[in-house]
């Protein structure tokens, strides 16, 4: 049987070959026991400004999968070795959905607050950062929470969060529409194949939870592609072959 050791080295050997994806892997007490980052201190202060305190927030009370982004658009995913106290937190990326400028980059530079001794040489760095759709880093996401509790996790149970403005202890679990039993019921309309099935005009009145910066465009982009993902996990729960069900969704998310 192969031990956890050796499943996660396997998983980091998969991360560099998907384009150099960084791995981390943090002690109970936050601090840093390894990476595979290229660039430690700069993607850790990045880390540290944005993201590191709500991940432990959340980490902490619940086992499950944490995707979050920061203002610059970087994308990180967490799981936590959860026994009621946080052992070790594996920490993947960060990674970009989609490329972003570098005129935004530049912009979102100079606009964060603690980062100034790297804001004149971090472009580079950041440019360098691996691209990844959504879909495959929540089946990493997957992977990895199965190596640590030996049960599986459904995408719809991943926190996911785009706006690290909010306050850590503010609830993470941003869908695409907030009234989970309109969610559900949409979801499982996919899942059984229901072609018939006209989701309530509540569906079209919830709120959205804030997923982008950059204006309502984004925003609905954004919105769209977790809807596209939840909607790939439904319908391989349903019966569709996985290589079908992720080619199609990466054909939405590029239309």
């Amino acid at each position: 049987m192969v031990s956890l050791e050796g499943k996660i080295e396997t998983l980091q050997e998969m991360l560099d070959c998907a384009g150099g994806i960084s791995f981390w892997k943090f002690g109970g007490r936050h601090e840093l026991q390894m990476t595979t980052c290229p660039e430690p201190e700069l993607f850790l202060l990045l880390l540290r400004l944005e993201a590191e305190e709500k991940i432990w927030t959340i980490a902490q009370r619940d086992e499950k999968p944490i995707l979050l982004s920061d203002q610059l658009s970087l994308t990180w995913l967490a799981v936590g070795k959860n026994g009621g106290v946080i052992e070790d937190l594996y920490l993947i990326g960060p990674v970009f959905f989609s490329r972003v400028s570098e005129q935004m980059l530049r912009k979102r530079i100079w606009d964060l607050r603690g980062f100034s001794e790297w804001k004149s040489t971090s472009l580079q760095d950041l440019k360098a950062v691996p691209v990844m759709a959504q879909t495959d880093i929540v089946l990493i996401g997957q992977c990895l929470y199965h190596f640590l509790y030996h049960k599986k996790v459904r995408i719809e149970e991943f926190h996911l969060s785009d706006n690290p403005n909010v306050h850590a202890e503010e609830d993470m679990s941003y869908a695409p529409w907030e009234n989970r039993e309109v969610q559900q019921n949409i979801f499982l309309a996919v899942e059984e194949g229901n072609i018939d099935y006209i989701h309530p005009q509540a569906a079209l009145s919830v709120e959205v939870g804030k997923m982008s910066e950059e204006g309502p465009l984004r925003q609905a982009k954004n919105t769209a592609i977790t809807a596209i993902t939840r909607m790939t996990d439904a319908s391989i729960r349903g019966g569709l072959p996985a290589n079908q069900a992720y080619a199609l969704s990466d054909s939405f998310i590029l239309l």
